[in-house]
């Protein structure tokens, strides 16, 4: 009786043939996906059809209309975005979220632009599609002359 080691190689031979005429295959993929990521931007202008931002700004003087410019290297792939504004509550003197809204948005697109005018201070601009696909920046609004 021969040895398990003198066997090995006829065994393991035989499990190799039966595999490969078998029809069975491995695919190996060496393509990694892609994490989708969004990112924000301060801008005072807006290109034709959302193409980019125009002149992109963290201090804006009071009163003057700017976009929450925001996009991802993917389609948003849902209908709803939630933006939060946080700043300064008047009346703690804490940082608190002064603002909770919901805005719809095409699934297939991956840009969106928001004018806003906003009152002097620094804001933190929270937006959020759920799933962890999120991003906050920081904006100083000074007071105009």
């Amino acid at each position: 009786m021969k040895s398990f080691k003198q066997l090995y190689p006829v065994i393991l031979g035989i499990f190799l043939a039966v595999f490969l005429f078998s029809g069975y295959s491995c695919e190996f993929s060496t393509e990694k996906e892609e994490t989708q990521t969004l990112d924000l931007v301060f801008a005072m202008d807006v290109a034709e059809g959302l193409a980019e931002p125009i002149d992109v700004r963290d201090e804006i003087e009071e009163g003057v209309d700017f976009y929450l410019y925001f996009w991802s290297n993917q389609k948003f792939g849902k209908d709803e975005v939630t933006i939060t504004i946080y700043g300064i509550d008047e009346s703690t003197g804490e940082i608190a979220a002064l603002d909770v809204s919901t805005f719809d948005v095409d699934p297939e697109n991956d840009t969106m632009a928001i004018a806003l005018p906003m009152p002097s201070g620094t804001y933190t601009f929270e937006i959020d599609f759920g799933d962890g696909l999120s991003v906050s920046k920081e904006v100083y609004i000074y007071p105009s002359e």
